[in-house]
């Protein structure tokens, strides 16, 4: 746990008495930092290759840089291998678009420790790991990498990824429905879920995933497909959602924390 600090100050009613008062040592608000990261991320990513080929066979949008791999081939369209069909390249791939590549693409990069499943960078982020708060979690493990302070709360670090979730699962083309319920059905077709039957598809668990996805979608509607104007600052809208709705998730910063019995007490 961090230490709580004390300051020494001379009772001016009693100059032989000396007064300690508790202070909190953290001095520094993470979240901004988590919030810069994420920016970074969604900014990046939104216009990275494989967010460009999820895009193009869910809505038939071809980036500039997809365009170019099309065009590397002999035919003016060009080829991309299909990873269904033994490697073999797809021809006029305007007509061959295929759902069930736009989800297994998607799921290989938002599943649990893949790239764009952001809780495993951020606990082994060093930057990230200056500005933690070490506190008990909900449940009474002890952590030292997990949570980042804003003000009067700590936040914890599976926002950011779903956030992230949120922003590009939007900006590639899939629905609010899909990625809020993982009911892919609709969106995808049942032919092509049944081919996923063995995987976990990703959905949103929690009132606070929820929450946090839809944060990304506002942030998405606001800012844009390919998040050119989004700032650290419009994460700062995060900071702002009422704690019933992140009740995991945002906490009473540790030192001054009601189940923290060294606490600060005014």
């Amino acid at each position: 746990m961090n230490t709580i600090q004390t300051t020494t100050a001379t009772n001016a009613q009693n100059p032989n008495h000396n007064k300690q008062t508790a202070i909190c040592p953290h001095n520094q608000d993470g979240a901004i930092e988590v919030a810069k990261y994420i920016v970074g991320e969604i900014k990046r990513n939104v216009k990275s290759l494989v967010a460009q080929k999820i895009r193009y066979h869910n809505t038939g949008e071809i980036g500039a840089e997809l365009q170019r791999e099309f065009d590397k081939s002999n035919e003016r369209i060009g080829k991309i291998k299909d990873p269904f069909e033994f490697g073999q390249p797809i021809r006029n791939p305007e007509i061959q678009r295929n759902p069930i590549i736009s989800l297994k693409l998607w799921h290989d990069m938002v599943d649990t420790n893949k790239p764009w499943d952001h809780k495993w960078q951020i606990v082994t982020d060093e930057k990230l790991l200056k500005v933690t708060v070490h506190r008990l979690t909900p449940r009474g493990a002890c952590s030292h990498s997990h949570y980042h302070k804003y003000k009067k709360f700590d936040y914890f670090y599976d926002i950011w990824s779903n956030i992230h979730y949120g922003y590009v699962g939007l900006s590639v083309g899939f629905s609010e429905q899909a990625l809020l319920s993982g009911s892919w059905v609709q969106q995808v077709g049942s032919d092509i879920i049944s081919a996923f039957k063995e995987r976990r598809l990703p959905r949103a668990d929690t009132l606070d995933d929820n929450t946090a996805m839809k944060i990304g979608f506002e942030l998405y509607k606001k800012r844009g497909k390919f998040a050119d104007k989004l700032t650290p600052e419009d994460m700062l809208y995060i900071f702002n959602t009422p704690q019933n709705q992140l009740p995991n998730s945002k906490q009473i910063h540790w030192c001054n924390n009601p189940s923290n019995p060294n606490r600060i007490k005014k």
